[in-house]
């Protein structure tokens, strides 16, 4: 959790104004990370774990993208 919620503040910091961001985009980031790494990189073949680590990066992945709509929200 505090890697990703470090990783989240830098992507915010880095990408604000310059990117957009809202929470049914942040929702497909999150679903194509999770099908990209589960599915067409074979993350299904490592069973459990391979559905832990998929899960883990699409959660990461959604979670950055709420920081940047947020960051954005509250860009002066």
């Amino acid at each position: 959790m505090r890697k990703a919620i470090w990783f989240s503040d830098r992507f915010a910091e880095q990408y604000r104004g310059k990117k957009s961001a809202s929470a049914p985009k942040a929702l497909i980031h999150g679903l194509a990370t999770f099908i990209r790494l589960y599915i067409l990189k074979g993350g299904f073949l490592d069973g459990y774990a391979g559905f832990l680590i998929a899960i883990s990066n699409a959660y990461g992945t959604l979670y950055k993208h709420l920081k940047l709509r947020e960051a954005n929200r509250r860009r002066p």
